[in-house]
């Protein structure tokens, strides 16, 4: 993921929509996009 896209992921992550939502947006697997979500709250 790019760092602009990534920046994005993180201020819809921090906004609290939903793994569906965030997969759908971002064209990612929900496996992805979970680990994705692991990475910002670590």
């Amino acid at each position: 993921m790019k760092h602009n896209k990534f920046k994005n992921f993180k201020k819809d992550v921090r906004a609290g929509l939903s793994l569906e939502a965030l997969s759908e947006l971002y064209n990612l697997p929900l496996p992805q996009i979970r680990k994705g979500i692991e990475y910002i709250n670590r």
